[in-house]
């Protein structure tokens, strides 16, 4: 059983995850664009890119899958310190095709 501390950022961020979880196959048509998923791309900001979305266009599904080939675990835990949640985020965007592509 988890418990789960009111207020805290794995509460907020555990949210998210179900939210992605949940809709990843609404998509903009059926549900717009809303204030959670754009919380989502913001949390999203904090992942590194570099070599991966270049000159061309990259959807985010495919920019997560490709981030998590060219990173190892514990290089993404030494990188994300400060929100381990963050990693866990961006693959379950990975796995969503309401985020694929932006409204």
């Amino acid at each position: 059983m988890r418990t789960i501390i009111k207020g805290s950022e794995g509460d907020k961020m555990e949210n998210i995850l179900n939210y992605v979880r949940l809709r990843q196959d609404i998509s903009f048509q059926m549900s717009p664009f809303n204030v959670i998923d754009a919380l989502i791309l913001s949390d999203l900001a904090y992942v590194d890119w570099n070599n991966i979305v270049k000159d061309e266009k990259v959807d985010l599904q495919r920019a997560c899958r490709q981030y998590f080939k060219m990173h190892t675990p514990e290089e993404i835990q030494r990188k994300y310190v400060f929100s381990n949640n963050v990693p866990n985020l961006a693959k379950e965007v990975s796995r969503s095709n309401r985020l694929k592509t932006s409204p």
